[in-house]
């Protein structure tokens, strides 16, 4: 699983130099910790942290996830059902991800601010096909590019504010999926 979190510090002018601190909306606007952003690959049944990347408390989640994952290096995740929340979709990190060799099952937004999934096949168990493309990619909605998803619709209700977004055996083509 893919998580990240933000930890204090001592609130040192060494820590501060190199970590930095969160914006506050009182007193002098900062916060009361500089702070270091973590991001781990855990092992969901035991929460054992199998590897971490961090930084200043600027750095972003993605960023972080992306120096992990060239960590764990083409074909490592292999036999891995790699779990992400909502926060970590994105057309790159995914190929990056999927590129490791794990299953992939992540978590998107809908909404105003949710990735833009079209649908480009629906599939008999009501999920369906669609691709995602990285900011930076001039060829976008081309069929040939993107990064492939089986997308999920959750459970019906309030909790239907995601879907999950996983990387499963439908054929999207050998450079977009993960292999198992």
């Amino acid at each position: 699983m893919l998580d990240g979190a933000t930890l204090d510090v001592a609130d040192t002018a060494a820590n501060q130099a190199a970590f930095g601190r969160a914006k506050s909306g009182r007193g002098e606007g900062t916060g009361a910790f500089p702070q270091v952003r973590l991001v781990g690959l855990v092992e969901g049944g035991t929460h054992a942290t199998i590897a971490a990347a961090m930084g200043p408390y600027a750095t972003g989640e993605q960023t972080l996830a992306g120096e992990l994952l060239v960590g764990v290096g083409q074909g490592g995740g292999v036999g891995m059902l790699l779990l992400a929340d909502r926060l970590f979709v994105g057309a790159q990190l995914w190929r990056q991800a999927a590129a490791t060799g794990a299953a992939l099952l992540w978590r998107a937004k809908t909404g105003t601010t949710a990735p833009k999934l079209p649908v480009d096949r629906v599939l008999s168990d009501g999920s369906w096909l669609s691709r995602r493309y990285a900011a930076s990619d001039r060829r976008r909605r081309h069929p040939t590019h993107g990064a492939g998803d089986r997308v999920h619709r959750g459970r019906p209700g309030p909790a239907d504010q995601h879907r999950p977004l996983p990387a499963g055996d439908h054929d999207l083509g050998p450079h977009r999926r993960a292999r198992r």
